[in-house]
């Protein structure tokens, strides 16, 4: 949705617009976790104390999806060709990111390395795996939070620069 008029009309912090554009997607997440709480509660699906995990790890995913956004979004205002770039570029990160294909697909062959250099892989991993019941390694943990601290960072940066 363009909101060129609306950055133009109201007088608001950049990043705002970047809050509302992610508040949007996570009331959106939270109608869709509406089914999926459904889905275990018709199917039988073993509750666990771990699935709580995907909490801290989606404070994660939206950290590092914050910085990405501000950092992207001040790209893109600046520079305005490298919007359609990003969005040719996302459509192919999702292909190599195990959404529609499964980790145990690509483990023991010569493109195992894409999950360990995904690292959108690894932010998703820190949600799913919790939902799913599956163990979450600590280096996993460890690489979330250091990618959603460069992130971050770089997305502070691209603020501080262009805003």
């Amino acid at each position: 949705m363009a909101s060129g008029h609306l950055i133009k009309a109201v007088p608001a912090p950049l990043v705002v617009h970047v809050l509302q554009m992610i508040a949007r997607n996570v009331l959106i997440f939270a109608h869709h976790l509406v089914i999926v709480v459904l889905l275990y509660i018709v199917m039988p699906w073993p509750v666990r104390w771990t699935m709580l995990l995907a909490v801290p790890g989606f404070a994660i995913l939206l950290t590092a999806l914050l910085g990405g956004s501000v950092a992207l979004g001040m790209l893109c205002a600046r520079f305005r060709d490298i919007g359609s770039a990003i969005v040719s570029g996302l459509q192919f990160v999702f292909f190599l990111t195990p959404i529609i294909w499964t980790e145990e697909t690509v483990r023991g062959t010569a493109f195992q390395w894409l999950i360990r250099a995904n690292p959108f892989a690894t932010l998703l991993d820190l949600v799913r795996r919790p939902l799913l019941s599956q163990p979450t390694d600590p280096e996993q943990w460890l690489l979330g939070i250091v990618y959603a601290s460069v992130a971050a960072i770089i997305g502070l940066l691209c603020y501080a620069r262009l805003a």
